[in-house]
């Protein structure tokens, strides 16, 4: 080090060291709260229930009947958890930008799409049982799709595109599957 420099550059590493400490000392005193817990809303299911943006919601025992339009929306990095509903629609399930749903049993039944993962979104399913005239489970662009316990039964059963990962563990999947652009479906037996 050159003469002349020892000291500035001590009393820098003290300096950083201080902050260090001072940082410290606020976030013992002071933790970070815990994340909001989700909060309980209640939903006719007559109309289509949209999770926004970075809301976090419960729904349990909601039975929804849509024939032409789609049952739930899920959007802007919502959490939604889904226990014990039946949801009839088009389109049982649409999440996207980087939305979060959990399911817990129930029945989703669909003329179209029953769960339609995109933009990153993450489905997480358990013990439910999905069904569709057409496509079963849809994920694409990013999106992954946790799949438990489940009944999955369509024409389409499972299509995973552009780097959509779609993991199945215990479930039994009737129908095609198809899997491109990158994308995975894991689990399923040959």
């Amino acid at each position: 080090m050159r003469p002349g420099l020892a000291a500035p550059v001590a009393l820098l590493g003290g300096l950083a060291l201080a902050i260090a400490a001072v940082v410290v000392t606020i976030l013992v005193r002071n933790p970070m709260p815990p994340p909001p817990s989700p909060v309980a809303r209640s939903w006719d299911g007559k109309s289509t229930f949209r999770c926004g943006t970075n809301e976090k919601v419960k729904l349990e025992h909601v039975i929804a009947d849509l024939p032409d339009g789609t049952a739930v929306e899920a959007a802007g990095s919502c959490e939604l958890e889904l226990s014990s509903v039946e949801l009839t629609a088009a389109v049982g399930i649409d999440a996207g930008g980087h939305a979060q749903v959990k399911i817990t049993g129930g029945h989703i039944r669909a003329s179209r799409t029953a769960i339609d993962a995109t933009l990153d979104a993450r489905v997480t399913a358990r013990d439910l049982v999905v069904e569709s005239a057409s496509t079963a489970i849809r994920a694409g662009f990013n999106s992954k799709v946790d799949l438990t316990g489940c009944a999955v039964l369509g024409a389409n059963a499972v299509e995973a595109s552009m780097n959509a990962v779609v993991t199945v563990e215990g479930a039994k999947v009737d129908g095609k599957t198809k899997a491109s652009g990158n994308a995975k479906i894991v689990g399923l037996a040959p």
